[in-house]
């Protein structure tokens, strides 16, 4: 019924506790976990070995001898997709994990109930790995449906890729604005989802989104500030295409948000004079 992905690269410290999410879950229905380690340096493929060999009806394993990421290889498309057999898709990187044993079947329930649903997701924890502090990503108060103009405005902050469950037919044919996204497939991802059919937002806690870890891709580009203008430029190229597929809907919002990108790229650069000009004064 379910085939869920996972994206392992020297992630030895939390994997056990994102493998124990996965096999933990109570549903009615078959699923599979396809876990694929990208060369890991550190012990992960001992750990996903382990797991394979006592849950091998669940956790398929996909074991790399070079690293394919710094190949520029687009590894969901190229080894995951091609494999899963699901009627839904879901996701949980490795260094994160699933704190609810009846996520799947939450979620699963209420696609089957509402086929004009593209998609279901919930709320997240997140849990800093250096502090320890943990609190709510989001703060909807109540379930809602989340629209094109949220999901737009909000990106990953209306919901965490470890707390979606979509339907198969999405993850494959996708429009052209994925191809300016390669490094950030979340975004897009909610886009494309969002203008497929509603999205479901269930205000239950049943994902950890752990912060600051040493390989996280947000980490990585607060310490490497030409990684993030990269991400900030890639991310307007990606918002003029979603215009063109979305029929000039929301230039308006797309528009103001790629301005508020480029005004980031300007606090990247310390170009405090650009700041203070037209049009970014308002910002």
């Amino acid at each position: 019924k379910v085939s869920v992905y996972c994206l392992v690269y020297n992630h030895e410290k939390y994997l056990e506790k994102c493998l124990e999410g996965f096999v933990s879950q109570e549903t009615n229905f078959d699923y599979e976990v396809v876990v694929h380690d990208d060369a890991s340096t550190d012990n992960s493929v001992n750990i996903i070995k382990k797991y394979a060999s006592m849950y091998p009806d669940i956790i398929k394993p996909i074991y790399q001898k070079e690293n394919q990421y710094s190949k520029s290889i687009p590894i969901i498309e190229t080894y995951i997709f091609p494999i899963l057999d699901g009627e839904y898709i879901a996701v949980c990187e490795g260094d994160d994990y699933w704190s609810d044993s009846q996520k799947l079947q939450i979620q699963v329930d209420f696609l089957e109930k509402n086929i004009d649903y593209a998609a279901c997701v919930h709320n997240t924890e997140s849990r800093n790995v250096i502090t320890g502090e943990t609190k709510l990503m989001y703060d909807s108060g109540c379930d809602k449906d989340l629209s094109i103009a949220d999901v737009l405005k909000g990106g990953n902050c209306c919901f965490h890729i470890s707390s979606i469950l979509y339907r198969r037919q999405f993850a494959f044919n996708r429009p052209e604005f994925f191809d300016q996204a390669k490094e950030f497939g979340d975004y897009p991802l909610a886009i494309y989802l969002a203008s497929q059919g509603k999205v479901r937002f269930i205000n239950r806690v049943m994902s950890v989104y752990r912060i600051q870890t040493e390989s996280s891709w947000t980490k990585k580009m607060f310490l490497n500030p030409d990684l993030h203008l990269r991400h900030c430029e890639s991310v307007i190229n990606m918002l003029k295409s979603v215009d063109k597929y979305l029929n000039y809907e929301y230039r308006d919002l797309i528009n103001r948000i790629i301005l508020e990108t480029k005004y980031l790229m300007l606090t990247i650069r310390a170009d405090y004079k650009m700041m203070k000009s037209m049009p970014y004064r308002e910002i």
